[in-house]
């Protein structure tokens, strides 16, 4: 190794010299600058900045960076890189931890003023939990059931909703229904008991977490439609040898749904038992013809609405109708007829140049048997 000459001594002595004459004295360097997280998740950060505006003189050596729980008041230090590496991934945070974190620039002659991030920085995962879900209802609602409807949350935080927990209040508390998160949006309570109130919510979740939960909606425990009300006594227009056509009135209410059919029975003269006529059948109309009547055999007759809901009452039993027996007036409305009556007029008149006219009033015709 050979020494430095004379002439190299003497050079940096006057450069040293100079440099002190005007001032121009080696510093440490100014802060780094643009001090900023790049990434983040619930267990480590990545930092990231650049070199100061001015090395004080003196080569950059390396970078510092130090941590600080905002819930203590001492920095420890993080870690060091070289002059040439401008980022450190900080790791082993504990979730859910706000840190505090600055970097320090150093040259020979020490160390810079720190550069400090403007806010502190939590360890969680890269995204937050999803918003409230919507449209909240109670549908299908009876007595001891409802079902819980709703439609996902407008953001789902930057992570997609993996499930959803019903909550119903009960003494002034929410309680979740449902421990494991369910993936579709509705939910049935079966539970329930008549005429009491419910208020219910619902939360979303992803992989940040449970969200807020949204507002809440209250309803009571009954049926929202009703079994429908008693038709009108069935009357029979015409019984034949082996069957039987009835007619009734719709019932005044249908119990808020739709009628779906009517239950048709007949009962002989004699038995204890209704017996259904359209067991495999649905009657909509407000007529039907009863099939399979035992000749010579007297029978009534009743008729049920049903809706979703079920039965209702069943009409009055109608009139008891017996084969061979018709109903004349119902017969003539599907029968007409013409004829032509002559009368004979026996008179004398004395006016032989007289032009008589007759008149005829409240002319009347019975009829009290008819053979069929």
């Amino acid at each position: 190794m050979s020494l430095p000459s004379s002439i190299e001594i003497f050079t940096k002595c006057l450069s040293h010299h100079n440099a002190v004459s005007n001032g121009d004295v080696a510093d440490k360097p100014s802060p780094p600058r643009n001090f900023q997280v790049t990434a983040f998740d619930k267990d480590f950060v990545e930092l990231k900045w650049e070199v100061p505006e001015k090395d004080g003189g003196e080569p950059i050596t390396g970078y510092l960076v130090e941590r600080r729980d905002i819930t203590k008041t001492a920095f420890v230090q993080q870690g060091k890189t070289d002059a040439k590496t401008l980022s450190l991934k900080v790791t082993k945070l504990i979730e859910g931890t706000q840190y505090v974190f600055r970097v320090f620039a150093i040259n020979s002659i020490g160390q810079s003023e720190p550069a400090e991030l403007k806010e502190p920085v939590t360890a969680k995962v890269p995204f937050d939990p999803p918003g409230p879900p919507v449209k909240l209802r109670a549908e299908e609602v009876t007595k001891a059931s409802a079902v819980i409807r709703f439609e996902p949350p407008e953001k789902d935080g930057g992570s997609p909703v993996t499930g959803y927990y019903v909550e119903k209040e009960v003494d002034g508390k929410w309680t979740r229904v449902n421990r494991k998160a369910i993936t579709v949006c509705e939910l049935l309570l079966d539970d329930l008991k008549e005429n009491s109130k419910y208020t219910v919510r619902v939360l979303a979740e992803n992989a940040a977490g449970v969200g807020k939960p949204c507002s809440e909606i209250t309803f009571v425990a009954k049926n929202e439609f009703d079994v429908p009300g008693k038709p009108g006594q069935p009357e029979v227009v015409n019984i034949a040898e082996s069957s039987a056509e009835l007619t009734w009135a719709a019932p005044k209410s249908d119990g808020g749904t739709p009628i779906t059919n009517y239950i048709v029975e007949l009962k002989k003269k004699g038995d204890v038992k209704w017996k259904v006529a359209n067991v495999d059948e649905k009657v909509t109309e407000t007529k039907y013809e009863v099939k399979g009547l035992q000749k010579g055999a007297e029978y009534e007759f009743r008729v049920t609405a049903e809706n979703k809901m079920g039965p209702g009452q069943p009409s009055d039993p109608s009139k008891v109708a017996k084969y061979g027996e018709r109903n004349l007036l119902n017969l003539l409305r599907n029968w007409s007829c013409s004829f032509t009556l002559t009368f004979m007029v026996n008179a004398s008149l004395k006016d032989k140049t007289a032009n008589p006219q007759f008149t005829w009033k409240n002319l009347e015709l019975s009829c009290s048997t008819v053979v069929l």
